[in-house]
């Protein structure tokens, strides 16, 4: 391929035309010898221009900020000739049909684009030329120039699909093939669910849910994602017992208001297991408002293994700033800001983040636990607030015992805490115990499958110390257990190498990449040839 310059702007002539360019090309200085401009093509085409020396070599892009500067290179246009829209163009085409020699040097003509009286000047030389160090090397690989079509920084030429987690306290939103989610946003209006029993929950209609969500679906569309919805495929990630109600309204919405092309509904406690490379393995997501365990077997959720416990996010900031207002009631100024603390949910949460943790005792017999106050800016203002030492890890015994069990050490009445509030949140009351009543409740065959890879998920994952101690906690709760006890020495974590709290939506991004099959067209939905997917009906799809 031949760059020329013409009056409309760079250009790909014909191979006649070419070959006649690099004849007319100017010899080097200093050598008596003429070399053609060009780019050494893929094949050995007469277009495809090559110096006639032995020595390799190299194609080169000279990009000056003014045309006064001299190279020994062949000069292919006047500096001010050159127009943004018409390299644009050109760059699109060489993209289309060029070797990767020639697609090389596209990012130096981009860049040189935006320079006021930039010129592109091609030259050839030798390897060991005397200029060889100013000049760099063509590269032959393409990913450097991902966003030369757009804006956008994604490398694929079809449009990746929307992945959407809607989780009980915040929505993460982002598209296929991605490390993380574009944005993280706080959804307290989709915190509506709540439950009579550990058995019955209650929801609302699906007229409501889809007001709620009309509303949501196009702040995330067009506000956050600045995107139509209309050619992209959508991939959902929902609890398992999400209501139907709201599963419906949600398809309602992207269907007949939005008009997606097709949806895929999956799990997102199956999701993670796409980043560990195996099919099998129990997740334990430690949420907002519960934590969570399901063990998945061959790709296969098990949903009658499928357990809950009360203790998660919510509950645990609710915890630490009812202790730390009892804890500082004997000084005035930094109680008041303990108040505003218990009766802020965000500025609670905040404050769990800062300063907890968990403790736990190695192998050895040393425990880690931490002897100091930690000092919080509450705001802005300037207030803060001391939480002592002890009420920094006492709030995540929650995890490990239960606080209205007799001589567990909780704190179950003290002031600021409804505890009430959280007695049918999950089935179980600690997250140990979720674990062994899943693994319990797994075939027999399957048990020694999913117990060796153990990952952790959710917002509170990330608690320092945290995932130590439930190793400690979850070998010792199996060992006590006869039908478990075999199991103990089994037991194995997969660490991430991603956050936590992403995790869900970053398997979701992989799913959405190399799954297709189980989407749920318009079509579908509008004959009804394709019910959207139920689990506790269904079991699995």
């Amino acid at each position: 391929l031949v760059l020329l310059r013409n009056s409309s702007g760079v250009g790909v002539p014909s191979a006649s035309a070419g070959a006649a360019a690099m004849a007319d090309a100017p010899r080097a200085e200093g050598g008596g010898e003429k070399k053609r401009v060009g780019f050494a093509a893929a094949d050995d085409s007469p277009s495809a221009a090559s110096p006639t020396s032995s020595s390799t070599s190299r194609v080169r892009v000279d990009v000056g900020a003014t045309g006064a500067e001299k190279s020994p290179s062949a000069t292919l246009a006047d500096p001010g000739s050159r127009s943004t829209g018409s390299s644009s163009a050109a760059l699109s085409s060489l993209l289309k049909g060029s070797s990767a020699g020639a697609a090389a040097t596209l990012q130096s003509l981009a860049a040189s684009s935006g320079s006021a009286g930039g010129a592109a000047r091609l030259s050839t030389g030798s390897a060991g030329g005397k200029d060889a160090g100013r000049w760099p090397l063509a590269r032959s690989g393409i990913s450097p120039y991902r966003s030369l079509g757009g804006t956008s920084t994604s490398f694929f030429l079809e449009k990746q699909a929307i992945v959407l987690d809607f989780g009980s306290a915040y929505t993460q939103v982002g598209f296929a093939a991605e490390a993380s989610p574009r944005h993280i946003i706080p959804t307290p209006e989709l915190n509506f669910g709540g439950r009579c029993s550990s058995s019955v929950s209650t929801s609302l209609l699906e007229p409501e849910w889809v007001e709620i969500l009309d509303r949501l679906l196009q702040k995330i569309f067009f506000h956050y994602l600045s995107v139509s919805p209309k050619d992209r495929r959508v991939v959902i990630c929902e609890p398992v017992f999400a209501p139907r109600p709201f599963r419906d309204a949600l398809a309602f919405c992207l269907f007949k208001r939005y008009s997606v092309p097709s949806v895929a509904f999956a799990i997102d406690m199956v999701m993670p297991l796409y980043l560990t490379g195996l099919h099998s393995g129990v997740v334990i997501d430690c949420g907002y408002r519960s934590s969570r365990v399901l063990a998945t077997f061959a790709g296969v959720p098990v949903i009658s293994a499928f357990r809950s416990a009360s203790p998660g996010g919510q509950r645990l900031a609710k915890r630490l700033a009812g202790m730390v207002k009892a804890a500082v009631a004997g000084n005035s100024k930094e109680s008041v800001v303990a108040t505003k603390v218990v009766q802020n949910p965000k500025a609670s949460e905040d404050l769990m983040v800062q300063c907890c943790y968990a403790t736990f005792t190695l192998p050895g017999g040393e425990t880690l636990k931490s002897d100091k106050d930690a000092k919080v800016a509450i705001d802005k203002g300037g207030e803060t607030l001391t939480v002592p030492a002890c009420c920094r890890w006492q709030c995540c015994e929650l995890f490990f015992r239960d606080p209205q069990a007799a001589g567990s050490g909780g704190h179950a009445h003290e002031e600021g805490l409804a505890d009430d509030d959280f007695q049918d949140a999950g089935s179980c009351a600690t997250l140990t115990q979720a674990f062994v009543e899943c693994l319990e409740n797994c075939p027999v065959d399957v048990r020694g499958a999913v117990v060796q890879n153990v990952v952790v998920v959710g917002g509170c994952a990330s608690i320092r110390g945290l995932l130590p101690r439930l190793a400690i906690e979850l070998k010792a709760a199996l060992l006590k257990c006869p039908k478990t006890a075999a199991l103990a020495e089994r037991l194995r974590f997969t660490p991430l190498d991603y956050a936590p709290v992403a995790a869900a939506w970053t398997g979701a991004s992989v799913f959405a990449s190399v799954d297709s099959g189980h989407d749920l067209s318009v079509a579908d939905y509008s004959n009804g040839s394709k019910l959207l997917p139920d689990w506790s009906r269904d079991g699995f799809v």
